[in-house]
């Protein structure tokens, strides 16, 4: 692993470090601020680490996969954490990382089992289009095409900041009206 991700990574743990201390002084909304900004960061880290043959470096792929899974569980991104999980139990590295990797999974899915709705969806796709006028986004996934319905006080801000990226959705479903609920980039 280079030094750049080597520092993003830790600047990544800092800012975990930092939201602890915050929820204790300021609150949870900022500790959620600082302890998103950790995981999104963490995420940039492991997007820039390359998929090779390298020993090294799939140990560190694999420990930076466990990390930003961590942070987003903290998160409340239990979908997200597990599809990196699951990414990060693909790596043939060392035991102890894939131990950890695996606690990560099982906590998650017994989360899951307990926490979401029936009509609770999550989504990975390209976002292809923003409808600003019917408050409309439209998703791409594989050959698949999903219309999501967006509250309107958020579409402005999820077109201009979404738009043409490939995004994790978790939606609502009710008599066939697909909402979302939140959004976020993927790895």
């Amino acid at each position: 692993m280079n030094e750049a991700i080597q520092q993003i990574h830790n600047t990544a743990m800092d800012l975990s470090d930092l939201a602890r201390v915050k929820k204790v002084k300021e609150g949870e909304a900022v500790y959620r601020q600082y302890l998103t900004a950790a995981y999104e960061l963490e995420l940039y880290a492991v997007s820039k680490i390359e998929e090779n043959n390298d020993t090294n470096d799939q140990l560190w792929r694999a420990i930076l996969l466990k990390s930003a899974g961590w942070l987003a569980y903290k998160c409340g991104y239990l979908e997200q954490a597990k599809r990196l999980a699951y990414k990060g139990l693909s790596i043939k590295t060392n035991r102890y990382v894939l131990d950890k990797i695996s606690t990560l999974k099982t906590t998650i899915e017994q989360d899951l089992k307990t926490q979401l709705p029936n009509n609770y969806h999550t989504y990975y796709g390209f976002l292809t289009a923003a409808d600003i006028l019917t408050n409309q986004i439209t998703l791409q996934e594989n050959n698949q095409v999903l219309t999501l319905n967006v509250p309107e006080n958020i579409m402005k801000q999820i077109a201009r900041l979404f738009l043409g990226t490939t995004v994790e959705i978790e939606a609502t479903e009710t008599n066939g009206k697909v909402v979302l609920e939140a959004i976020r980039p993927t790895a």
